[in-house]
């Protein structure tokens, strides 16, 4: 009976471990894959992710124990990463990527992305999650959608226009030069700086606005009625 009573237990101190996740173990080591060329990014966990232009590769740097646990594939011009099994790196997992462009990224999680060198004609971003953005280079159009409380940075990104939905408290920067930036805003705190704010929408939340031609102001639901 006591055998059975310890092996029980044994097995739900194992489950444990897993459900808190592989603890790393302190030794840092960057390993480099070969991928294929890719215009996408999606990550699901806690990725801190630097990317530029140049030709397609990855180098991950994380605790020693939990490289193998890092997966990394393109399907369909998208480069997936994710880790197999819960863990807990001692700091967050880095990934330095390249690629001949970039047009989009999605992220699941607390994530950070520094983009440098952005150039095309359009570039999507999704977060769900905390996520901070830096965004830097020249896109036509700028597509966000992100869920949780968020930072975007991107007064070094040239663009036109700029269309953002966010949930929750968020914070954008752009370039002054932008032509017209939408917002939607549901159950947020919204700031955006920087810009001329040519176009506004917003829904149960509060929204402030400063730039050089507007100075700083503050806008609720009843002013964006008649915006």
């Amino acid at each position: 009976m006591k055998k059975n009573i310890f092996a029980v237990g044994f097995l739900f101190a194992l489950a444990g471990c897993d459900i808190a996740g592989i603890r790393g173990n302190g030794h840092l080591i960057s390993e480099q894959r070969n991928v294929d060329p890719f215009i996408n990014i999606e990550t699901g966990g806690a990725f801190r992710v630097e990317w530029h232009s140049g030709a397609p590769s990855a180098s991950i740097t994380v605790d020693e124990n939990l490289m193998q646990y890092v997966e990394m594939e393109v399907r369909d011009k998208v480069l997936h990463v994710r880790t197999t099994r819960s863990v807990r790196p001692t700091h967050s997992i880095k990934l330095e990527l390249t690629s001949t462009a970039l047009e989009g990224a999605s992220f699941s999680g607390a994530s950070r992305l520094n983009a440098l060198q952005l150039s095309g004609p359009k570039f999507y971003l999704e977060t769900r999650g905390a996520s901070n953005v830096v965004l830097d280079g020249a896109v036509d159009e700028l597509v966000a959608n992100m869920t949780g409380a968020s930072d975007l940075r991107a007064e070094s990104l040239q663009t036109k226009t700029a269309e953002l939905s966010v949930t929750r408290n968020y914070r954008c920067r752009f370039n002054s030069k932008a032509r017209e930036v939408g917002i939607i805003a549901s159950s947020s705190r919204a700031k955006v700086e920087g810009s001329r704010c040519g176009s506004l929408k917003a829904t149960s939340s509060d929204l402030f606005s400063s730039g050089a031609r507007r100075g700083e102001r503050r806008y609720n639901v009843k002013e964006f009625s008649r915006l």
